[in-house]
């Protein structure tokens, strides 16, 4: 089995959180229109504005997306922003939202008008339970820096991943590109993730990779350069990310995806005290290819 396991799009469940209330608010955000601002990007910029506004309002803390962050900027400083990202929306979570209308809106009239970009949604925050337990640890470690995706699918440099809890723990490993989370582990052929305490771990494991299951990297059509976030959550119980499982090419492992707010609601049924979080972030680019989009 070879390449990079396939997107598949999943719906999640989860439990509610014992005592933990949530709040439902509505917000809005605009963003002005300029020739270096697609309506996508708008959108995203306006979204995420309003969703940190409504989070703020419940918990008095910032939280911020990625999408937009993700193209321009080192691995050493998108893993830097992605911590903080983590670090600052532990407070309080988006659960969920519904974007109730969008579109562009003009003020002012002639040479001296301006368009903006605006967003109006409805979000349920939920603040976060407990604090974080100092003394339970997760660590993240990749291979390298930089990877090559050479084409065609599937002979681009292989990825290995190592990780290490500082006491017994279930260890769910997430790859992150462009707002779309991947579950790398567990997943179809490694349901096991386990781990001792103090001991290293790699993914995928020897084993795997004798048997041709190898994790290797590949950018969309189009594109020949992407900062990838990795993220390896550890939990003092199990807690299944839960999903739907979408089977792709036969060459391929299949996993769950979802979007970036369904990470962050996962997260928020666990306990701070029940969890740690590592975040390591890489360059994958053609072989030989620009740092351009």
């Amino acid at each position: 089995m070879r390449g990079w396991w396939a997107l598949a799009v999943c719906a999640l469940v989860a439990a509610p959180v014992l005592g933990a209330q949530e709040r439902r608010l509505e917000k809005s955000y605009r963003v002005p229109l300029t020739g270096e601002l697609s309506l996508r990007g708008a959108f995203e910029l306006a979204r995420d504005g309003a969703l940190r506004d409504a989070v703020e309002e419940v918990v008095g803390v910032h939280v911020a997306g990625v999408s937009s962050r993700s193209v321009e900027e080192s691995p050493r400083e998108l893993a830097d922003y992605f911590r903080q990202f983590v670090v600052s929306s532990a407070a309080g979570r988006v659960l969920r939202y519904e974007v109730l209308d969008s579109g562009v809106v003009r003020e002012g009239g002639g040479a001296l008008g301006q368009s903006y970009f605006h967003v109006r949604l409805v979000a349920d925050v939920l603040p976060d339970v407990g604090r974080a337990d100092p003394g339970f640890r997760v660590e993240l470690k990749l291979d390298r820096d930089v990877y090559h995706a050479d084409p065609p699918p599937g002979r681009g440099d292989e990825m290995v991943a190592s990780y290490r809890a500082s006491a017994p723990a279930n260890v769910t490993l997430f790859g992150i590109a462009d707002d779309s989370v991947q579950v790398l582990l567990p997943n179809a052929y490694e349901t096991r993730n386990r781990a001792a305490a103090n001991l290293w771990y790699e993914f995928p494991d020897r084993i795997w990779r004798d048997r041709s299951v190898r994790l290797r990297a590949e950018l969309p059509p189009g594109r020949s350069r992407r900062i990838e976030v990795y993220l390896a959550v550890a939990t003092k119980r199990e807690v299944p990310f839960l999903g739907e499982l979408r089977r792709g090419e036969a060459s391929r492992v299949p996993v769950v995806t979802a979007a970036l707010a369904d990470l962050q609601r996962w997260l928020a049924m666990i306990p701070m005290d029940e969890r740690s979080v590592a975040v390591s972030s890489v360059e994958v680019r053609m072989r030989g290819g620009g740092a351009g989009r």
